[in-house]
Formats: C-alpha cells, sequence, structure tokens
C-alpha cells in the first residue's frame, strides 16, 4: 500500500463521513420544521386522528354506561330491560344522548363534567338533551 492511497481512502471516508452526517441533520430540521410549523398540516392531521380515535372511545363508553344505567332503571321499576320493545328504546334514547352530546360538547367539557357526575346532572345542556331524548322513546 502506497502512503498516497492510504491518504485518499481516509479523505474519502470523512467525506462519506460529512455527506451522511449534513443529510441527517437536514433530516433533523426537516421534522423540527414541520413540527414548529405544521408543514402541511402533518401535526394537525396526526393530532386530529388521535384526538378522534379518543373521541370515539370516549362515546363508545359513555354509550355503554348510558345502557347500562337505564338498563338498571328500569329493571328498578320493575320492567323487563332485556324485552325486545324496551331494549331497542333503550339502545335508541342512548343513541340519541351520545349523539347530541357529541354534537354540544367537546372532549374538554366531557372530561371536566366527569370530574364530577353530580355536575352533569345539573348542566342545562345535558338536562335537555337528557329530556329532549327521553320524549322521544317514551311509551
Amino acid at each position: 500500500m502506497r502512503p498516497d492511497d492510504s491518504s485518499a481512502e481516509t479523505s474519502q471516508r470523512r467525506r462519506v463521513l460529512l455527506v451522511a452526517g449534513a443529510s441527517l441533520l437536514l433530516v433533523v430540521v426537516g421534522v423540527g420544521l414541520v413540527i414548529a410549523y405544521d408543514i402541511g398540516g402533518l401535526r394537525t392531521r396526526a393530532v386530529n386522528r388521535v384526538s378522534g380515535a379518543y373521541g370515539d372511545v370516549v362515546f363508545k363508553n359513555m354509550h355503554e354506561q348510558c345502557i347500562s344505567s337505564a338498563s338498571e332503571t328500569i329493571r328498578k321499576s320493575g320492567a323487563d330491560p332485556d324485552a325486545a320493545d324496551v331494549n331497542g328504546k333503550i339502545v335508541g334514547y342512548c343513541d340519541c344522548v351520545v349523539a347530541d352530546v357529541r354534537a354540544q360538547f367537546t372532549l374538554a367539557e366531557i372530561a371536566d363534567l366527569e370530574k364530577d357526575p353530580a355536575r352533569i346532572a345539573d348542566d342545562p345542556r345535558m338536562k335537555a338533551i337528557i329530556e329532549s331524548c327521553v320524549a322521544k322513546f317514551r311509551s
């Protein structure tokens, strides 16, 4: 091996490392710009997807809790919540409540109300939703 070959090889390695380092730096800066300036709405879309998925879980749980609570109330009144006509009314009522809550409340407002369940029944919008949905499915 000649001394010139070793020097040329070392120089080539430095150039490769320099190019790789510069490329990595550009990627990091690019990601930083996307995060900082929401270029192309990427961050917003990602946040919206996560929020949507979280909202779906919240409203699914709300629907299940509604059905459970309504079934228990019907059972206490002496009726059978599992009877086909009653069960259909329960599901319809809960569908109505969840749809109206979804339209009238933000997830933050729902989370705030759920911190103190006693406030749910006192909230004027919630009262109106419940009264409206009960009226739709009352015998």
